[in-house]
């Protein structure tokens, strides 16, 4: 797109959508800051040298030549003129100056006469003419060990070292230094060139002269000389320039803090369409944490249902089983009191049962009983009533050394008698 529009700059002016006004005190379009000046009073050298250490500052501006014709077509094209050739020569001094420093540097590099037989080569030439002479030997010495064997291989052979030693000989006449005059460097452009007939790959001094280095720098250099020449015409411009730069510089000035203006204007407008946005992300953030936290309190609800429908089964299962464990509590109760019953009828009955036992085995028992008591012998006689108890004062005068069977019998008197 902006390659489109630079374009349709160049062929029609930046202005080409504008109908053409020559009122009083307009500023013509060629006077837009867009415009090139320079190539409205001669030419603009921003792309004729590709050298990358003789390239110029790339030029952005417009270069039309609608604007040109309306240059030269303007009632003040000579006012316009006397100032903006002033400015083209201030341009193109310091290119010529930058030329000069060049050619004092490259003048010292410049190769002398050759003084003798010699042959001189950069590093980089040097390994490659050794590997050229390498394989240059390798080929002629393959070419004689099999020749015995094939005749057609070995001149194969040695067609490929001829080729090598061609190319290698035409390497070394590059850098021989048998009849070399010497180089030059020409003054104007800064080209070198070989003084004498340095050879078909070499330009020599007149030759390079239409060469776009050289055709370049002449053109700039005679517009200098050009230009210096018309100094004397300026000088009566420069009051009218005075003022009317100043107005134009408080134009433009007006012209840049409205540009300003509206800059601000669009960044305020942007700014406010960033707000908005955050401000929708944030509403968009907002709702949808709202039916984040309402669906959450949705599913505790449902949870607490849940739970709440799951402690009332709990309950009825509970109640049941009390109802349950009651019913068979009141039928345990009742089978025990009749089993109770039952067993207290069978004790009645026991107890009758083993009264009457009983009283069959008191009957036999007396019985057996009377008849012990008729088979029993009868009892002894009784003996004589025991002694009374002596006191401890009469046993101790009355007792009997031990030994005798008076102290068996007083000892076996106050023993005590038998439970």
């Amino acid at each position: 797109m902006d390659e489109t529009r630079a374009l349709l700059d160049a062929l029609m002016g930046p202005n080409r959508n504008k109908k053409e006004t020559n009122a009083a005190g307009a500023v013509p379009d060629f006077a837009g800051k867009t415009v090139c000046k320079n190539f409205l009073v001669g030419f603009c050298p921003h792309d004729w040298f590709t050298t990358p250490k003789r390239q110029l500052t790339s030029c952005q501006l417009i270069h039309s030549e609608l604007m040109k014709e309306q240059f030269e077509r303007h009632p003040e094209m000579e006012k316009y003129r006397a100032w903006y050739e002033e400015d083209f020569l201030n341009y193109l001094q310091p290119i010529a100056r930058d030329c000069d420093a060049y050619i004092g540097r490259e003048r010292v590099k410049c190769r002398p006469k050759a003084t003798g037989d010699k042959i001189k080569l950069p590093r980089d030439v040097k390994d490659r003419v050794d590997e050229m002479e390498r394989r240059y030997a390798e080929l002629v010495k393959k070419a004689e060990e099999i020749a015995e064997e094939s005749v057609g291989k070995s001149k194969e052979y040695m067609t490929d070292a001829l080729m090598v030693k061609e190319e290698l000989d035409n390497i070394k006449g590059k850098y021989a230094t048998e009849g070399f005059q010497g180089e030059d460097i020409c003054e104007v452009c800064g080209v070198k060139y070989p003084l004498g007939n340095g050879g078909a790959d070499w330009h020599d001094k007149e030759s390079h002269k239409k060469g776009k280095t050289h055709t370049g720098y002449s053109d700039i250099r005679d517009k200098i000389d050009e230009l210096i020449g018309k100094r004397k015409d300026w000088e009566k411009h420069k009051t009218s320039r005075k003022k009317e730069y100043e107005a134009q510089l408080e134009k433009e000035k007006k012209d840049e803090e409205r540009q300003k203006r509206k800059e601000k204007q669009r960044e305020e407008e942007r700014q406010r369409e960033k707000e908005k946005e955050k401000e929708k992300e944030r509403q968009e953030l907002r709702e949808r944490e709202q039916k984040i936290n309402e669906q959450e309190a949705k599913e505790k609800a449902k949870r607490e249902e849940e739970r709440r429908k799951k402690e009332k089964e709990k309950e009825k299962k509970t109640d049941k089983s009390k109802s349950r464990r009651g019913k068979e509590g009141s039928g345990s109760r009742s089978r025990s009191r009749r089993k109770d019953r039952s067993r207290g009828r069978k004790g009645k009955s026991d107890r009758s049962s083993s009264s009457r036992g009983k009283k069959r085995d008191s009957s036999s028992a007396g019985s057996r009983r009377k008849r012990q008591k008729e088979d029993k012998p009868p009892p002894p006689p009784p003996g004589p009533p025991p002694l009374p108890r002596a006191s401890a004062a009469v046993v101790a005068l009355l007792w009997p050394t031990r030994g005798s069977s008076s102290h068996d019998c007083l000892k076996e008197a106050l023993s005590p008698p038998p439970p």
